[in-house]
């Protein structure tokens, strides 16, 4: 767990060290809708870059805003640096949801193509304060299960329910597992095939990771859509 805003992980010999970095905010007021971009303050949890077979990485993890504001569209930036400090650059990502509430946590993912070799990478968060309606469905999650897959990996199923009063659409489902060094191992998205999401309505879902045999020891999942627009046709 890392408070503050920017996270710093040492590699060395496939192991990882943090430390707290930065927990100022750099605020510009925007005149015309009274609302602010900052480098909120917060708390990562679980992250990690998970290789891909053709060169990519992805950096992967949590962030919980305790800025104290809801945030909208948080961007994390991951920079990398050579032993010296210098930067070698930075690849841009977003969280999975647009809208954060003070306190919630949202899953953040970025890609870096072709990574070079690096000595250490730095996370760092901004966004746009947010004020007013959230105007999002009231979706949750439920009755979530881990299974181990023989000889292959991990199977994750749950359900979603729709407790709101709107239909949603562009319904997803995102997840990690957390391996013992309480890392990410592996993650997935998952959206619903049906359009509509009805109020009131429960569907099943279900993930399967092939990324480690190792059974995890924990899970982080969130989901998120959309409000379906009412208006006349």
């Amino acid at each position: 767990m890392i408070l503050g805003s920017t996270f710093t992980a040492l590699f060395q010999n496939f192991t990882t060290t943090s430390t707290q970095v930065d927990e100022s905010q750099n605020i510009i007021i925007d005149p015309n809708n009274n609302v602010s971009e900052i480098h909120p303050e917060g708390d990562f949890y679980y992250t990690n870059e998970l290789p891909d077979s053709i060169g990519n990485s992805y950096f992967v993890g949590t962030f919980t805003n305790t800025s104290g504001s809801d945030l909208l569209m948080p961007k994390f930036t991951v920079t990398l640096f050579n032993e010296d400090g210098s930067t070698i650059g930075s690849s841009d990502g977003y969280g999975e949801k647009n809208l954060i509430t003070n306190n919630e946590s949202v899953i953040f993912e970025v890609l870096w193509s072709k990574i070079p070799k690096y000595h250490h990478y730095e996370i760092s968060v901004t966004a746009t304060t947010h004020e007013g309606d959230l105007n999002r469905p009231d979706l949750i999650l439920k009755s979530i299960e881990l299974k181990k897959i023989k000889n292959k990996g991990t199977s994750l199923t749950g359900k979603i329910q729709n407790q709101g009063t709107s239909i949603s659409n562009f319904t997803r489902i995102k997840c990690l597992i957390i391996g013992s060094d309480n890392l990410v191992s592996d993650y997935g998205t998952v959206v619903l095939e049906k359009e509509d999401f009805l109020p009131k309505e429960t569907q099943k879902f279900s993930f399967e990771f092939y990324r480690t045999n190792e059974f995890p020891t924990l899970y982080y999942c969130e989901t998120d859509g959309m409000n379906k627009e009412t208006g006349a046709n």
